[in-house]
């Protein structure tokens, strides 16, 4: 298994504002990962433990060139459309860490990131 995560990960959370986006978000900073801020749909303009929430992928993007990961924590319902969010915004590394992802959702999802 190779390490993703090393001192130049430039991360994002979507779902940040979630109780378990923001534990990752808490545990991360703690352990001096570095956390750009995060996107929650209708949250943007708020902070958790003091990074920034955006509305879109898109526009933590563009507010923040640097993000070049993602951690995606959201509900099954939204884990597609999270992750083809953040591969539109050119996000190389994205990690899924959402349980009972149906398998053809997940095909779906590796294929559109190829």
């Amino acid at each position: 298994m190779s390490i993703i995560v090393d001192e130049k990960i430039r991360l994002i959370i979507q779902g940040i504002t979630g109780k378990t986006g923001s534990e990752h978000a808490r545990r991360m900073l703690e352990y001096n990962v570095d956390v750009i801020g995060g996107v929650t749909p209708g949250r943007g303009g708020e902070t958790v433990y003091g990074r920034p929430v955006y509305n879109t992928v898109l526009e933590a993007k563009r507010a923040h060139r640097e993000i070049n990961a993602s951690l995606i924590l959201v509900p099954v319902p939204s884990v597609k459309s999270a992750v083809y969010e953040a591969v539109q915004a050119k996000i190389r590394t994205v990690v899924v860490s959402t349980e009972w992802v149906p398998i053809k959702d997940t095909l779906d999802m590796v294929t559109f990131a190829r």
